[in-house]
C-alpha cells in the first residue's frame, strides 16, 4: 500500500513539474514572440520614414534613385536613435540584421551570433517568425526585396528554464520525501491494530484461551471487528471449556459401571462360589452394562445433535399428538407411584423431528415422575398462540433452587436434591433436551419453587 500510494504521489508530482515547466516555458516564448512583433513593427515604421525623408509640394522633385535608399538604410541602422530603441526595449540579447535583395549582409546591430542565415523569401510586409538552435527570429521582406530580420538569444530564458527545472526537482523530492514519511507514519498507525488482532489470534491459535484483543482499536470498522473477534474468543473459550467438562464428566460416569462389572467380576473369579453368588454377581454386571448402554446411548444422541445430523428431516407434527402418546406410555410409572395426569393438549403443528419432540418430551414427563411426592400430580398442556407452539409441564415436586436453575440445561449437572445420582439419572436427559429444542430454533425454559413445584415450557415457531 506504501508502495502504490508512494508511486502514486510521484506520478502526479511528476505530472505537475512537467506541466509547470511547460506551461512556464510557453509563457516565455509567447512573451518574447510578442515582443519581438512589437519592436518589428517599431523599426519597420521608423525605417519607412526615413527612407521617405521630408514632405514635398506638388511641385517636389521625384525620389531618389534606389542607391540612395541603401544609403539611408545603412545610416538608419547606424543611428543613435536605432540603437537606443534596440537597447531600450526591453528585450535581452536581442540584435538586427538588413539583408540586400541578392542577400548580402548590408549592416548589423546587437550581438548577432554566427552564421544567421538568410531567411527564406516570404509574402512582403508580413511577420514570419522562425525558431533556431538557442534563438527566436522574426523578420520581414522591405518593398526593395532587402530583408530586415530581428531575433534574440534564448540563453538567459534557458538558465531561467533550468533553474526553473531544478528548483520543481527538489521540490517534488522534498514533498515525496514528507508524503512518505507522512504516509508511513499514519499507514502504521492505522495497521497497529491489525497487528495486535492478529497477534492475539497467534495466541489463542497456540492454545492461551485467555487471549483478548485491547479494547482501544479506534472506532469504525476495526473497533467492530475487535468486538466481534473477541466475542468469539469468549465463545470459543466457552466453548473449549464445556468440551473438556464434558470430556473430563463422561469419563467420570463411565468408570463407575465399568468399575462395577471388573469389581463383580473379579470377586467371581477369586474363588469358587455357588449359583446363588454368581447369579448376583451377573446380575450387578447386568446392571452395570445397562447403565453403561444408557451412557453411551445419550452421549451418541449428544453428538448426534451438536453435529445437527437428526435435523435434516423435519416434517409437519403436533406436540400435543405426541404428547398424548408419551402420556399414554407412562400410565404404569404413574401407578407405581400413585401419580395422576391432568392433559390440556390444545392442537400444536410445528414443523419438527417427531422422534426428537418425543424425546424432549418423554424427558421431561420422567423426570416430573421422578421428583414429584407419592399421591402427588403432574399437568400437562399445549397450544399455540400468534408467535409459537408451546408446551408446559409440570408437577408439585420438591421444586429447584434458584442457584441451580440457570445450570439444568448444563451436561452432567446435578442439582444437590432435584437431581440425584440416586435417582439414575447421568446429569444428560436436560442437557438433550435444550440442544434438541435448540436445534428445532425453539427455546426451552424451567420456573422452579422450593417446595410448590417445577414447570419446564417449551416453545417452538411454527414454521
Amino acid at each position: 500500500m506504501q508502495f502504490w500510494y508512494g508511486l502514486l504521489l510521484a506520478a502526479a508530482l511528476t505530472g505537475f513539474g512537467v506541466m509547470a515547466y511547460q506551461q512556464q516555458k510557453r509563457n516565455d516564448i509567447e512573451r518574447i514572440d510578442f515582443a519581438l512583433e512589437r519592436e518589428m513593427t517599431v523599426v519597420v515604421g521608423e525605417l519607412r520614414e526615413e527612407l521617405r525623408g521630408p514632405r514635398r509640394g506638388p511641385a517636389a522633385r521625384p525620389a531618389p534613385p534606389p542607391p540612395q535608399w541603401l544609403t539611408k538604410q545603412l545610416q538608419f541602422l547606424d543611428s543613435d536613435e536605432t540603437k537606443a530603441l534596440l537597447a531600450n526595449n526591453g528585450i535581452e540579447g536581442d540584435y538586427l540584421i538588413l539583408w540586400d535583395p541578392d542577400g548580402n549582409q548590408l549592416g548589423t546591430l546587437g550581438e548577432v551570433p554566427d552564421d544567421v542565415p538568410h531567411p527564406d523569401r516570404a509574402e512582403r510586409a508580413s511577420n514570419v517568425q522562425r525558431n533556431r538552435d538557442g534563438v527566436r527570429e522574426i523578420y520581414r521582406f522591405l518593398s526593395r526585396n532587402d530583408c530586415l530580420l530581428l531575433g534574440k538569444s534564448l540563453q538567459p530564458e534557458r538558465q531561467q528554464w533550468r533553474r526553473l527545472a531544478w528548483q520543481l526537482t527538489a521540490s517534488g523530492i522534498g514533498i515525496l520525501a514528507i508524503g512518505l514519511v507522512g504516509g508511513w507514519f499514519f499507514l502504521s498507525r492505522s495497521i497497529r491494530p491489525i497487528r495486535a488482532i492478529s497477534r492475539a489470534a497467534r495466541e489463542y491459535a497456540g492454545g492461551k484461551l485467555e487471549t483478548r484483543i485491547p479494547d482501544a482499536q479506534g472506532g469504525g470498522e476495526l473497533g467492530q471487528l475487535t468486538e466481534d473477534l473477541n466475542e468469539t474468543f469468549d465463545q470459543l473459550e466457552k466453548s473449549f471449556a464445556r468440551q473438556s467438562q464434558f470430556t473430563a464428566d463422561a469419563a467420570h460416569e463411565l468408570r463407575t459401571p465399568v468399575s462395577v462389572i471388573l469389581s463383580q467380576t473379579q470377586a467371581a473369579l477369586a474363588r469358587d462360589r455357588d449359583a446363588s453368588a454368581y447369579r448376583e454377581a451377573l446380575a450387578s454386571c447386568e446392571r452395570g452394562a445397562q447403565r453403561l448402554r444408557q451412557l453411551i446411548d445419550s452421549l451418541l444422541l449428544l453428538t448426534s445433535v451438536d453435529s445437527q445430523t437428526v435435523h435434516e428431516m423435519k416434517e409437519e407434527v403436533d406436540l400435543a399428538q405426541i404428547a398424548g402418546s408419551c402420556a399414554e406410555f407412562v400410565r404404569p410409572l404413574l401407578a407405581e407411584k400413585d401419580l395422576t395426569l391432568d392433559s390440556q393438549l390444545d392442537p400444536a403443528p410445528c414443523f419438527g423431528h417427531a422422534d426428537q419432540l418425543n424425546q424432549v418430551i418423554m424427558n421431561l414427563v420422567a423426570n416430573a415422575i421422578s421428583f414429584s411426592k407419592p399421591g402427588g400430580s403432574i399437568h400437562l398442556s399445549s397450544g399455540r398462540d400468534d408467535a409459537a407452539t408451546w408446551l408446559k409441564v409440570s408437577d408439585h415436586g420438591e421444586g429447584i433452587a434458584d442457584e441451580h436453575l440457570p445450570h439444568l440445561f448444563e451436561r452432567f449437572y446435578r442439582a444437590d436434591k432435584a437431581r440425584s445420582r440416586g435417582s439414575g439419572g447421568a446429569g444428560l436427559g436436560l442437557a438433550i433436551c435444550g440442544e434438541i429444542v435448540a436445534g428445532h430454533g425453539g427455546e426451552i425454559d424451567v420456573q422452579s419453587q422450593v417446595g410448590a413445584g417445577t414447570t419446564f415450557t417449551v416453545r417452538l415457531p411454527i414454521t
